[in-house]
């Protein structure tokens, strides 16, 4: 067997996340007979909608209590994030297909003829694959610790509590049956957003490290451009034409890719951040109340939402920092005359590129993330003054 190409490697990890996400019916590379919409698919609509539903009505439910209400609305925004993600990724799966296949032919294109890109790539693939099991398993344990930790407040309490605040119209939680339906079904909403939320973060978090692979390799064709002019006074105008062309077709693709993922993921990740800031705020208004041990850890899992996305973004950005130092330190005046007035497009293109961003409104990085601390500690004590 031969040794499988870089793009199939990176190409491989998008699939291994819509294999994973097949139970839930998120195998969105799938095109065969089980493609989406398929039976799987529909059951997480149905159900997705039920619980929203759900958690609609409990928030009218639990309007004259403080507490329970306060739970119900922090679920309601989890149910919210759900429901955006759902109709992102089954919505635009054609879309979603065109960002990776876009990242493909970028790779196709060239792993051929660059073993420095190969190498590139083959890096940021093994860190994709390292972070894999990592990610999964954090979102494993922050989902099911909240149900072991209801289930010892309940033994500790001798209450029937339930792990979101949310419950099943027309049926008494409180009562023993009640309890076991209500409990029993939120554990299978856990089991489909393990699912959903892991599958749709991870998927976005690869787009954005194979950006970063993108951008770089702009850079490392500026460079084999400056050596080529080093090493060369007799300059061919042809292979100085192709080196420039290498770099216009990279930079052309690259911004073609950020673009689809911006497009895509725009409200995906402004309805994650918005949600999650009001819920973290709410529940640390309830936990200075009254403890609450199942909010933090559902502030915790908003908190995490927020700070992979502005991290990616972030460091994004940081990259493209990087990029266009090393762009700008390419030797362009060694170029004819002709040759330096296009690269100097080059330049200006790579001083202006696609930032990551809520539907672009705010954009993804280190300063955002400060910015929604900020934000989430301001509404927080708008609450406790409302109180006082």
């Amino acid at each position: 067997m031969g040794k499988v190409r870089v793009s199939e490697k990176c190409l491989n990890l998008f699939l291994r996340v819509s294999n994973f996400a097949k139970p839930v019916g998120g195998n969105i590379m799938d095109t065969g007979k089980g493609a989406p919409l398929n039976i799987y698919s529909y059951l997480t609509i149905l159900n997705l909608v039920l619980y929203w539903i759900m958690n609609v009505t409990s928030v009218y439910y639990f309007r004259n209590d403080m507490i329970d209400l306060a739970f119900a609305l922090v679920t309601l925004g989890l149910s919210l994030e759900g429901l955006v993600k759902v109709c992102v990724v089954f919505g635009c799966k054609e879309d979603i297909r065109e960002i990776i296949y876009i990242n493909r032919d970028f790779m196709e294109k060239f792993e051929v003829d660059s073993q420095k890109i190969c190498r590139l790539f083959e890096k940021y693939e093994k860190l994709c694959s390292y972070c894999y099991p990592i990610v999964l398993w954090i979102y494993i344990v922050a989902i099911l610790s909240i149900f072991v930790v209801t289930l010892i407040m309940c033994y500790w309490t001798k209450a029937k509590l339930l792990p979101y605040g949310t419950v099943i119209p027309l049926l008494d939680h409180k009562d023993t049956i009640g309890w076991i339906i209500n409990f029993s079904y939120m554990l299978v909403v856990s089991i489909y957003a393990i699912y959903g939320i892991f599958a749709s973060d991870y998927a976005y978090l690869t787009m954005m490290v194979m950006a970063c692979g993108e951008i770089e390799t702009v850079a490392i064709f500026c460079e084999d451009l400056t050596e080529y002019l080093e090493k060369n006074d007799q300059q061919d105008e042809e292979e100085i034409q192709r080196l420039i062309k290498k770099i216009v077709v990279a930079q052309q693709i690259h911004t073609k890719y950020m673009n689809a993922v911006e497009g895509t993921f725009g409200m995906h990740s402004f309805t994650i951040i918005v949600c999650s800031m009001i819920s973290i705020a709410i529940t640390l208004f309830v936990f200075i109340q009254e403890v609450w041990i199942n909010g933090l850890m559902i502030a915790a899992i908003a908190l995490w939402q927020i700070l992979t996305l502005c991290t990616a973004g972030g460091i994004y950005m940081i990259k493209v920092s990087e990029i266009e130092m090393r762009v700008n330190s390419t030797k362009w005046y060694l170029l004819p005359r002709k040759k330096q007035k296009m690269f100097l497009n080059i330049i200006h293109a790579v001083q202006n590129p696609v930032i990551p961003s809520a539907v672009g409104l705010v954009p993804l990085n280190f300063e955002t993330f400060v910015n929604c601390l900020k934000a989430m500690y301001q509404f927080l004590m708008v609450l406790l003054n409302m109180t006082n």
